[in-house]
């Protein structure tokens, strides 16, 4: 893997302004929780080269990949993550990236999706603990190993603005409660620039991992779940 900022190892672009979260009552099988954004913060960035030998990152509003909405429902053997959003476009490339944090650590379940027709790929990997020293530029320089795990799937709608996945609660370890976050990134073929927005609360809010994701409130899994 080339050298690279570890931002945009993790999502290529600055974080944006979001708002408002919202929890919502618990039914007997599933507890759940919801998460507002704001529209219109999604931006772009564009990369320079010069001056060397860091270059340049310029920011501006993106028209597309907008994050409206972000929830989970955790039930008794999966866990249900949602994003809904503005502006994505079926000729562009959307990659979805879930953060679930629980008890024994912080995972990635990262969606990517491909022209209309093709399924969307739902790969999961656990969060290093700690970065290695940064490097020239603040860069670093490190492997992640991403996995499948058998019953994880994915629906990206870009008519409706839908990701969905369905994570088996054992990709994640079986958790007692998860707090999830998530970002969109869409990207513009034979580009190198992106548009980029994630869920993060105003104030108050709980940062996760190695990259500071914002995470909701805990959502528990019901009584008698596996591993509870």
């Amino acid at each position: 893997m080339p050298v690279t900022s570890a931002r945009r190892v993790r999502r290529l672009l600055a974080p944006a302004t979001v708002l408002v979260v919202l929890a919502t009552a618990a039914p007997a099988l599933a507890a759940s929780w919801t998460g507002s954004d704001p529209g219109g913060d999604a931006v772009t960035t564009t990369y320079d080269p010069e001056p060397e030998p860091c270059g340049t990152s310029t920011e501006s509003p993106a028209s597309g990949g907008d994050l409206r909405r972000l929830s989970v429902q955790h039930t008794r053997d999966e866990l249900l993550l949602t994003m809904r959003a503005t502006g994505l476009p079926g000729v562009r490339r959307t990659v979805a990236s879930f953060v679930v944090a629980t008890p024994a650590g912080v995972w990635d379940a990262d969606v990517a999706s491909g022209a209309s027709g093709r399924r969307p790929v739902v790969t999961v990997t656990r969060q290093a603990r700690r970065l290695p020293p940064a490097g020239e530029c603040g860069t670093y320089a490190f492997f992640s190993e991403a996995g499948r795990c058998a019953g994880a799937a994915a629906v990206v709608r870009p008519g409706t603005g839908l990701v969905r996945v369905t994570l088996p609660r054992r990709c994640v370890g079986s958790p007692r409660w998860v707090r999830v976050g998530g970002s969109l990134q869409v990207l513009v073929p034979d580009r190198t620039d992106s548009s980029w927005d994630r869920w993060e609360p105003r104030s108050g809010g709980t940062e996760v991992g190695v990259f500071g994701d914002p995470v909701g409130p805990r959502v528990r899994a019901p009584r008698g779940a596996p591993g509870r």
